[in-house]
C-alpha cells in the first residue's frame, strides 16, 4: 500500500472541504455582530477620516470563538449609491494573512462589492472585487489606526491617501466572508 498517495489524497480532500465549506452547526452570532449606529466624519482640516460603528455588545480585541469559526469577520462602511458599492472595512481573520498591518488582529481594507452570479445563494449575493483605485497608493490594505472602546470600533485613515469622501458613506454593517462559486469571496451576514 502506498501511504504517500493515501496521505496526498487525504490532504487534498481536507483542503477541498476547507475551501468548499462543509455544513457545520454555526454558533449564534454574538451581540457585537449587530451595528446599532455608525458615523463617518473628517477632522476640521479634512486630513483624517474617522469611520465608527457602535454595536449591540462589546467588541473583542482578539479573535473569540465566533470569529475563529468564520473565514472573515468585520465591519463595513458603505457607499451604497456607487456601482460597484465602495466599502471601507475593518476585518479580523486569524486563519490567513493578507495585510502587513496587524495581520492576525483587526486591520483595515478598502473594497468594492458588486452583485455576481458566483455569489448567488451565498449571503447577500455580493462579490468582493478589485478596489485598488479607491486608495491613492493602490493598496487595498491601507495603514490605519483602529481603536475599540467597549461596543464601539473606530478606524482612522489619512485622507491624503484616499480617493473616497466621508460624506458619500451612508450605511454600515457587520459581515462575514464566505467562499462562493469559482472561489469568489462573497459577503454574508453574521
Amino acid at each position: 500500500m502506498d501511504y504517500k498517495v493515501i496521505g496526498a489524497v487525504t490532504a487534498a480532500i481536507v483542503l477541498a472541504v476547507a475551501l468548499i465549506g462543509y455544513p457545520m452547526a454555526k454558533a449564534q452570532a454574538p451581540s457585537y455582530t449587530t451595528v446599532t449606529s455608525s458615523d463617518v466624519t473628517s477632522n476640521p482640516t479634512g486630513k483624517v477620516y474617522y469611520f465608527s460603528a457602535t454595536t449591540g455588545g462589546n467588541i473583542p480585541h482578539v479573535a473569540d470563538d465566533y470569529i475563529n469559526e468564520v473565514l472573515v469577520f468585520g465591519y463595513a462602511w458603505l457607499d451604497v449609491n456607487s456601482d460597484p458599492i465602495n466599502a471601507v472595512v475593518v476585518t479580523i481573520h486569524p486563519t490567513f494573512r493578507d495585510s502587513a498591518q496587524n495581520p492576525n488582529h483587526w486591520h483595515p481594507h478598502i473594497a468594492k462589492l458588486q452583485a455576481d452570479n458566483d455569489c448567488a445563494g451565498y449571503g447577500l449575493g455580493l462579490k468582493v472585487v478589485n478596489a485598488s483605485d479607491l486608495y491613492k497608493n493602490g493598496s487595498a490594505s491601507p495603514n490605519g489606526g483602529i481603536s475599540i472602546n467597549k461596543n464601539t470600533i473606530t478606524l482612522r485613515l489619512n485622507a491624503d491617501d484616499a480617493t473616497v469622501s466621508p460624506d458619500t458613506f451612508d450605511a454600515a454593517t457587520a459581515f462575514t466572508i464566505v467562499i462562493g462559486n469559482n472561489d469568489a469571496l462573497c459577503v454574508a451576514p453574521p
